[in-house]
């Protein structure tokens, strides 16, 4: 599903918007340790507060400049983002002041360790992961612009063939695929997928799919008996 040049400008716009503020954010608070402070906390917390303003208002205005075919891809795609964000938010909580709350602060997606995006060595891990997840959010955006697209097509392959697929978001319940592996599931919505595989005499697998890291559109797995 694609969409228009004034919707590739807004997303070009909010995710160079969101490094500008990963940064500043980075340089407010460098050197925090763990224990954290109350007022990191507070900073921390108020600034994905604001972000997830900010996707409101994205989200509004992309469906604004689009049409209504895309709204249901729509809404999938900035509930995505919001999920991450709400993830996040939910563990710097007052029980993340005076003590380390890394546990519970790691963030719903990775990005790989070549694209840090901030020097690991003048912030605690809790902080990385807010500043991560705001990256995450930024390369999300500048994905779907420069697909000029909502939806992507995944791969789903197995070794042996004929494997029952299921999918799902976070949340949500399983969609079985009308077709067995090797086959293609067209026209997901950019987003975090949990793919499930079964087949009779081997174990059940999940695995969780993320466009906005992995390059390659494939999931390709080895059944186990």
């Amino acid at each position: 599903m694609t969409i228009n040049p004034s919707q590739v400008q807004l997303l070009r716009r909010e995710a160079s918007r969101l490094r500008a503020r990963r940064q500043a954010l980075s340089e407010a608070i460098a050197g925090a340790d763990e224990p954290l402070k109350q007022a990191t906390v507070d900073l921390l917390r108020g600034s994905l507060q604001q972000e997830l303003e900010s996707l409101k208002t994205t989200e509004s205005k992309f469906g604004e400049l689009g049409s209504k075919v895309q709204a249901e891809a729509t809404r999938v795609f900035f509930d995505d983002l919001r999920l991450s964000y709400t993830g996040v938010l939910s563990g710097l909580g007052q029980e993340t002041v005076g003590r380390s709350n890394v546990t519970m602060m790691r963030a719903a997606w990775s990005l790989p360790p070549q694209t840090t995006p901030v020097d690991s060595n003048r912030h605690s891990l809790t902080t990385q992961s807010v500043f991560e997840i705001i990256e995450l959010n930024a390369r999300a955006y500048a994905l779907v612009a420069d697909a000029e697209a909502l939806t992507f097509d995944l791969d789903v392959k197995s070794n042996p063939e004929g494997a029952i697929v299921s999918y799902r978001r976070r949340g949500d319940a399983y969609k079985d695929h009308p077709s067995p592996t090797n086959s293609t599931i067209r026209f997901l919505t950019y987003a975090i997928w949990t793919v499930r595989f079964r087949k009779k005499g081997y174990e059940e697998q999940e695995f969780e799919f993320n466009p906005f890291v992995e390059s390659n559109h494939v999931i390709s797995v080895n059944l186990v008996k």
